[in-house]
């Protein structure tokens, strides 16, 4: 009842944020997360209380007139800023990576996989002669948040450090229904990537 009232009230924009709520509210609450059944409520308390504010300080604000053109700019000044920097947060993501990252790194044995040749690939990091855990890096080419850890956390050198204990995989998973494929990993409930699972 609560999520079906707030659809009613939320507008076209506030769909994206009702909807991802909605999902978290009914896991968080089918795992025994029981105040999150609240959340509803409130993202519609926090929706309808500045209207009273709103409301009683109409009088106070100042009227229309030419000084709106000049706000107008000024909000089109940080749009075109935002746009920007997130322009350049992609490029810097997507670029080809030219300074090494886990799949370069000497110190690492990494070997890559797809859910096609996962079998070779776990059987080689198993026999290696470096008899260490086996860490599996489940990324894909359109996960921006895999290529953004790709040239930022795992070039850390503490994480280096780290990843030189394992003998690590990337499982290349362009598809995540193609994870079926891979015996080893079914019924770990991988439901989403970057993804990370540790064969001692």
């Amino acid at each position: 009842l609560l999520g079906a009232g707030a659809a009613v009230l939320a507008g076209a924009c506030v769909q994206p944020i009702l909807m991802a709520m909605l999902v978290y509210t009914a896991d968080g609450f089918a795992a025994g997360r029981w105040w999150t059944i609240s959340l509803p409520f409130v993202l519609g308390a926090g929706m309808g209380l500045p209207w009273i504010f709103v409301a009683g300080g109409l009088s106070v604000l100042p009227r229309p007139g030419a000084w709106m053109v000049w706000v107008k700019r000024g909000f089109a000044i940080v749009i075109f800023a935002m746009a920007a920097w997130y322009g350049y947060l992609a490029w810097t993501i997507w670029r080809p990576n030219q300074h090494g990252g886990m799949q370069k790194e000497d110190k690492i044995n990494v070997v890559e996989a797809t859910p096609e040749s996962w079998r070779n690939a776990f059987e080689k990091a198993r026999s290696s002669i470096a008899e260490k855990p086996i860490l599996v890096d489940i990324w894909a080419t359109w996960c921006k948040n895999c290529l953004a850890m790709e040239k930022t956390t795992l070039r850390d050198l503490e994480v280096e450090k780290e990843l030189s204990r394992f003998n690590v995989i990337r499982l290349q998973a362009e598809d995540l229904s193609d994870l079926a494929k891979v015996p080893e990993l079914d019924g770990l409930g991988i439901k989403g990537i970057p993804a990370f699972v540790i064969f001692e």
